[in-house]
């Protein structure tokens, strides 16, 4: 019984500890993805880090979020045109 009181205090500290590296890096990689200037906010970044670590290839991440901003620019971009045309 004193055997498993000891070890909780160093459970408890070692959750600690991972939380503390964990929030440090997730603070480290939204710094060099601001660096880099990908344009991701930290939840985007957050939800890429989690698919990346339940499987997803990164280039095949980096790739699908590619094309859906080309998307987006393209809808923006007809909507844009469509404005434009019904102003005139």
């Amino acid at each position: 019984m004193c055997l498993e009181m000891s070890q909780a205090p160093d459970k408890t500290s070692n959750d600690v500890s991972q939380i503390r590296n964990s929030q440090e890096l997730r603070t480290n990689l939204l710094n060099i993805s601001n660096i880099l200037n990908t344009g991701l906010s930290a939840e985007t970044l957050d939800i890429c880090i989690q698919l990346c670590e339940a499987g997803v290839h990164p280039q095949a991440l980096a790739n699908v979020i590619q094309q859906i901003r080309r998307e987006v620019a393209q809808i923006q971009q007809s909507s844009q045109n469509g404005t434009n045309n019904t102003n005139e």
